[in-house]
């Protein structure tokens, strides 16, 4: 069986939260110079950090786009991925606090990247691409990759809200037979 390929969705956003942790993770750095606490393991935790969020949000994003592909199995495909990311996770920060040339807090610093890039983004989308009216800048949006999709019950935080908008935007071919297999039996019944 042939894997599919890489959807160019998936690499638009992991190339974006790779390039926004590296923000993050230089910041962090740049911290401990100001405090003076700055070594070689606070390097070596930053990189480690910086690299355990892209390789998370890698393999999260391609579990999305493996469940999108295969609706049957999606929530048993989507736990999986869940559990085994955790666990790497939590494995490499074992292995921070144990080992003296890695220091610890990087890395587990690492871990909140995500909802902070996610947060920064949402607010700039909102506050700074928007308009005089509610709604962002349709042109500016679409080229940043950027939906503003407002949840009516208000009951998913942030982190959902962008993975569900990162899933609706993968082109495949459940997704298009589905709407025209709609279509079809909403004519049928119309009848």
């Amino acid at each position: 069986m042939k894997k599919p390929a890489l959807d160019p969705v998936v690499k638009k956003e992991v190339c974006f939260m790779a390039a926004a942790s590296l923000v993050c993770a230089l910041l962090l750095q740049i911290g401990f110079v100001l405090f003076r606490r700055f070594d070689y393991t606070v390097a070596l935790g930053g990189v480690i950090g910086w690299s355990l969020t892209v390789l998370n949000f890698f393999l999260m994003s391609l579990g999305v786009q493996r469940a999108v592909e295969d609706p049957e199995r999606a929530q048993l495909r989507m736990k999986a991925s869940y559990t085994r990311r955790s666990m790497l996770l939590l494995a490499v920060m074992i292995v921070s606090f144990v080992v003296d040339q890695i220091h610890w807090l990087p890395v587990v610093a690492s871990v909140f990247y995500p909802p902070v890039v996610i947060f920064v983004r949402q607010f700039w989308v909102k506050y700074v691409l928007k308009e005089t009216g509610d709604e962002p800048l349709p042109e500016k949006c679409e080229s940043a990759g950027i939906a503003d999709d407002e949840d009516e019950d208000g009951e998913e935080d942030e982190f959902e809200k962008m993975i569900g908008r990162f899933a609706g935007k993968i082109d495949t071919d459940y997704l298009k037979n589905t709407k025209a297999d709609s279509k079809e039996t909403s004519g049928e019944k119309e009848e």
